[in-house]
């Protein structure tokens, strides 16, 4: 038995739903699903292709959970031609899924360890590492100084007068003072 889409008639080229912020953001399996929803209007076939159910029954319940997806219903919304596609958005961040499991196993061996260990000290931190966003790096304040001609500035150990300066006041000549 097939769950049969109703028929969303394409309003706008394949290139634009691809070059979509909506397309980019969905992962590689939701990208196959559309492509087959799209072309042959079959939610369960498209799932069952895309995603490779063990079951019947979860291949049903999966192409339940697709279409409520905000992300598909974007890219349905885009083919039907119900939203605008602007191809030079930024797609939203996929999840790290691998980052994710690190951290649940992690957590796992967490709970095992014996309180107050150093396995339990060293998993810990290794936790606050993965969760714990990382302060960005403050910019560096670097103040230029403007030089002047006739200035004497000294550089490994050796003595200059300045003789030529550009117009953000650096050093553009300088001859060896005594």
């Amino acid at each position: 038995m097939s769950a049969v889409a109703p028929q969303i008639k394409l309003t706008v080229p394949w290139e634009v739903i691809w070059a979509s912020s909506a397309w980019l953001g969905c992962s590689k399996p939701e990208q196959n699903w559309l492509t087959y929803v799209l072309a042959n209007h079959d939610f369960l076939e498209a799932t069952r292709l895309a995603y490779k159910c063990k079951s019947a029954q979860s291949n049903k319940v999966l192409s339940y959970e697709l279409r409520r997806r905000e992300s598909i219903k974007r890219v349905l919304a885009i083919a039907a031609g119900q939203t605008v596609a602007v191809p030079d958005e930024q797609p939203k961040p996929k999840r790290d899924r691998a980052r994710e499991k690190l951290v649940a196993t992690v957590r796992k061996h967490l709970r095992a360890a014996q309180p107050g260990s150093i396995a339990a000290s060293k998993l810990l931190s290794q936790l606050e590492k993965l969760t714990v966003p990382s302060p960005e790096p403050e910019a560096s304040v670097v103040e230029e100084s403007k030089h002047f001609v006739g200035e004497l500035v000294s550089q490994n150990g050796q003595n200059f007068r300045v003789t030529a300066v550009d117009d953000r006041g650096g050093i553009v000549d300088a001859e060896e003072a005594q």
